[in-house]
């Protein structure tokens, strides 16, 4: 159904991981690991696991880096603002209905909606009323605006209404000692514009078309409208990532990635050791130096020095 795609007003402004291979490794006994040793600084160091040791496990970083850049493109591309033009197949035919008479030049207000209907194959309106046209009735132009979506438009989902609402004479006539008008506007956008018009589009639209209105000096309620189409449609048709979903997924795959990298490195470091290591049972706790090299090495398990090779 269709849903606002902004306002604003004069008084109140705009609304608008990978497992890790290294989990049996432990420095304490657990149930079913067996006690292995080896030598680091001409000292002993145990450690427990219930692997196979001279089972090399490959940790593969090339192939899961590979993987996750894959990843990282097909969210990358699911991310990106990729506007498609509507197909025509509706009854695209515009309109600038002003009932509030503040549109001085309806002419110019059709070659933009006209421009930008080749450009995106949305079909704009505008609409414009007095606010005691619907104040009664409605609780915020929003709604109003709603309702005139479906009357207009019924179920055709590829249509944007711009609603412009202002005092009528007689109320613009007792407020004119502040110079303040009491207006507001209100932007209705079919779904299937969704993927055209996003938020950094219709933000574009949006404050392009209020500014405008605060400078009536310079510009009447038709030329804003005027102005607002124009500004949009040169750019409203780009293809791009926001800088907020860009920076979301860099952060987030520099952490997934990070997190494999440490986990590789580990796993690397523990087979390292497993190539050194035999298993070692647990009577075997006395230690003793070398007298002939001065290293510490587990009495009674070892023939031969394990850092010289001296006869022990």
């Amino acid at each position: 159904m269709p849903h606002s795609s902004g306002g604003g007003s004069h008084s109140g402004g705009r609304h608008s991981g990978v497992s890790s291979t290294t989990s049996s490794f432990s420095r304490r006994y657990y149930k079913g690991a067996a006690r292995y040793l080896y030598y680091k600084n001409n000292k002993p160091k145990f450690f427990y696991t219930n692997q196979d040791i001279t089972k090399e496990e490959k940790t593969n970083l090339l192939m899961y880096s590979v993987i996750l850049a894959f990843i990282f493109a097909i969210c990358f591309l699911y991310l990106m603002h990729w506007p498609v033009k509507l197909r025509q197949n509706y009854d695209t035919k515009s309109f600038v209905m002003d009932k509030a008479n503040v549109i001085k030049d309806a002419g110019e207000v059709y070659g933009a909606l006209d421009r930008f209907l080749e450009k995106t194959g949305i079909s704009a309106s505008v609409l414009t009323v007095y606010n005691s046209d619907w104040e009664n009735d409605y609780e915020n132009l929003e709604k109003y605006a709603y309702d005139r979506y479906i009357d207009f438009f019924e179920e055709n989902e590829k249509h944007w209404l711009i609603v412009y609402s202002s005092q009528d004479m007689q109320s613009q006539g007792e407020s004119s000692a502040d110079d303040f008008e009491n207006w507001s506007w209100e932007g209705m956008q079919g779904d299937k514009t969704d993927r055209i018009l996003g938020d950094e589009e219709v933000e574009v639209f949006n404050e392009c078309l209020h500014k405008a209105l605060l400078q009536r000096e310079k510009y009447d309620v038709g030329q804003a409208i005027t102005l607002a189409f124009d500004t949009l449609t040169p750019v409203v048709m780009k293809i791009y990532i926001s800088k907020l979903n860009l920076w979301i997924l860099i952060i987030l795959f520099a952490v997934v990635w990070l997190n494999i990298y440490f986990d590789s490195r580990k796993a690397l470091k523990i087979q390292k050791i497993y190539k050194i290591s035999v298993e070692c049972p647990e009577n075997f706790t006395d230690q003793e130096k070398c007298l002939h090299c001065g290293g510490i090495y587990i009495k009674d398990f070892h023939t031969n020095c394990p850092h010289c090779g001296a006869e022990i």
